[in-house]
């Protein structure tokens, strides 16, 4: 796994009457190349686990940030659930980008990350976006739903069994349902073991501040119960005009249905699947998946 290093700026930018926190691992005024954006997943997690992507990318300028109601961003625990939409994480993410004052750059989305950026193109909200990639992700919830459910009956039945028990119980909260996720995490979601500091991390942090993520996907891991339950942007896709890359692991939650509709949708796209990872390429497979996304990003 490619060593982290540290960013070389950390500062905030302002949104309306809040903060969103970034991280540039380069120097803005210094490079020739558009400069790489990287959205993190969740929703309800934070930038931390894409950190990689400072030393994957070193001939890049790289931009992370927490989303709105994470990490380091203005916590709004209190917020009702109508605050937290789509459409407040596209103006988050322009108004980053407008405070930043780039003019070309590159985006790559990972898993709800790939959901907002493609989001966010279709609305004609990133008019400097030169190339986009779309990583282990979704265009319609009912797909990654279906996902999921295939991959857990691949599991081992009294694991299947304590997800089913506890979630028609409501008791999800429990030691045992608690274990068997994190069993979950490191056979399905990661794919290997130690399962990595940072994304150990990034799961603490949705479990310390919930509100993002219980809102919008649920509390449930295998079926998003949130206001996402139904959304689905299959029908936008051609809408997307700028070069496009649909990125994915062969084993990954993110399946081949999931991204079918980029592949079908998008004019000038690209399909790339990392051979044996699962949802976390970049952890997993780092050079692989720096080769792949640099060849694209040429």
């Amino acid at each position: 796994m490619a060593e982290e290093i540290k960013p070389t700026t950390v500062a905030k930018a302002p949104f309306k009457e809040y903060e969103t926190a970034y991280y540039i691992y380069g120097d803005l005024t210094q490079t020739k190349s558009p400069p790489l954006i990287g959205l993190h997943g969740g929703p309800g997690l934070v930038h931390g686990y894409l950190a990689n992507f400072g030393a994957l990318f070193p001939n890049r300028v790289i931009i992370l940030y927490d989303q709105l109601g994470n990490g380091n961003s203005t916590l709004l625990p209190k917020a009702p659930s109508t605050f937290w939409t789509v459409e407040l994480f596209v103006e988050e993410l322009a108004n980053l980008i407008s405070h930043l004052g780039l003019n070309s750059f590159d985006l790559i989305g990972h898993s709800w990350g790939g959901m907002l950026a493609a989001e966010a193109t279709i609305r004609g909200a990133l008019p400097g976006l030169r190339k986009l990639v779309i990583y282990s992700s979704l265009a319609r919830m009912r797909n990654w739903d279906e996902s999921v459910l295939n991959l857990l009956g691949t599991m081992d039945p009294e694991l299947q069994n304590i997800f089913y028990e506890h979630e028609k119980a409501g008791t999800t909260d429990s030691p045992e349902y608690q274990e068997a996720v994190n069993t979950w995490r490191e056979k399905v979601v990661v794919g290997f073991t130690p399962v990595p500091g940072c994304i150990l991390d990034v799961f603490a942090h949705a479990e310390k501040n919930p509100q993002v993520l219980g809102t919008m996907y649920g509390l449930s891991e295998f079926e998003c119960k949130g206001t996402l339950k139904n959304w689905d942007i299959s029908d936008q896709l051609h809408k997307i005009n700028v070069p496009t890359l649909s990125l994915r692991g062969q084993f990954d939650e993110a399946s081949a249905e999931c991204h079918r509709p980029f592949i079908e949708n998008i004019k000038n796209v690209k399909h790339a699947i990392i051979k044996d990872a699962h949802h976390v390429a970049h952890l997993q497979f780092p050079e692989t998946f720096a080769q792949v996304v640099l060849e694209f990003l040429l």
